[in-house]
């Protein structure tokens, strides 16, 4: 099932590069648990309308924005997606490039939960895994 994981997460990716927003959020389960609170300003969203909401007011912040995901770990019943940000703010021109780490919790074969983190390390702690 792990690897059944990794594909559904990297399906979900995909779509979201692609900006097929609609098709990603396919890949969540209804009553998610979407937690952006290592983002400043950051806070938990719920459910696919909340996912929604995040990716409008993330989104809507860039002029220019983009994801490279650099690596998919299996942690059995979790995904760590390690992931490559770049973008440009909107009337700042603020450049963006950082490396953040996306946790995947999946039930049934949608994400039910995801979390971030500003360091490898530190999702590995989350899945009980060590670098």
């Amino acid at each position: 099932m792990s690897q059944e994981n990794v594909e559904i997460v990297r399906r979900c990716c995909e779509a979201f590069n692609r900006g097929d927003y609609e098709a990603a959020l396919q890949h969540l389960h209804p009553t998610i648990e979407y937690d952006l609170r290592h983002f400043p300003e950051g806070r938990v969203y719920h459910g696919r309308e909340g996912v929604r909401e995040a990716f409008r007011i993330w989104l809507g912040a860039w002029e220019d924005y983009r994801q490279e995901q650099q690596a998919f770990i299996d942690a059995g019943d979790r995904v760590i997606v390690c992931v490559r940000e770049h973008g440009r703010g909107k009337g700042s021109g603020l450049e963006l490039s950082r490396s953040t780490f996306g946790v995947w919790e999946l039930s049934g074969g949608l994400g039910l939960r995801i979390s971030f983190y500003d360091s490898k390390a530190k999702a590995l702690e989350a899945v009980g895994l060590a670098e």
